[in-house]
Parts: structure tokens; C-alpha cells; sequence
């Protein structure tokens, strides 16, 4: 929290090109799991739609997360530097491009290394 007592850096939640690709993902994570993950990949595609009955339905296993984990992983790796050029963050007075943080290949890395071994 910064001085104004806003939430840092996000002062203003003016949204930049990382956080609508996190939003985008974590909307259709469900999705990605189900058909493009390592359990359809690999042929177990056995369903993951246990006790409809008792509540909605949730189809984000560990190897669900995996194909979520690994495709965001690929998307910042090979689109971050285009992600959200005409959208600014406010950080501190300046203005970042929107795409800052998807410049970095660590954080690109984080994506597969974090995606994938848990999913395994």
C-alpha cells in the first residue's frame, strides 16, 4: 500500500496487458484444462465432472493446471512483448508500457517451471 493508501502499484486498477492475460486465462483455465492439457494429450481424458450433483462442476486437477500453467507460460513467452501496447500503467507518476512485465524472461520461465512439474 503506497501513501495515498491505495493498493501499490495498482493505484488506480487500471489495468495493463499481464493482468488482463492472467484474467483471460484464469476465465477459461477450466477450457484450457479440459482440451488442451496433458491429460487429453495424452489420451486420459476421463471425466473430471464428479458430484454435478452436489455443486458446479470443476474440472481443474493438477494435470488440468498443467496444460493452463504451460500454455500461459508459452502465450508470455511468445506474446508478452506484444501484449497491451496502447496500455499504460500508472506506476509511481510514470508511464510503463503495458507489456513491462512480460518483458523478462525469468518471469516467462515461472510460468512452465511452476505450470508443468506440479501438474506431473
Amino acid at each position: 500500500i503506497n501513501e495515498d493508501g491505495n493498493l501499490y502499484p495498482y493505484a488506480d486498477l487500471k489495468a495493463s496487458g499481464l493482468d488482463l492475460a492472467h484474467i483471460f486465462f484464469f476465465c477459461f483455465k477450466d477450457w484450457f484444462g479440459v482440451y488442451a492439457g496433458p491429460k487429453y494429450l495424452s489420451g486420459k481424458v476421463e471425466s473430471n465432472f464428479k458430484n454435478v450433483e452436489n455443486g458446479p462442476i470443476v474440472a481443474t486437477d493438477s494435470r488440468n493446471f498443467t496444460g493452463y500453467g504451460a500454455l500461459a507460460g508459452m502465450f508470455f513467452s511468445f506474446t508478452g512483448k506484444h501484449i497491451g501496447f496502447d496500455i499504460n500503467l500508472e506506476y509511481d507518476g510514470m508511464s510503463l508500457p503495458a507489456s513491462y512485465g512480460t518483458d523478462h524472461v525469468w518471469y516467462n520461465g515461472w510460468h512452465l517451471l511452476l505450470g508443468v512439474p506440479f501438474g506431473f
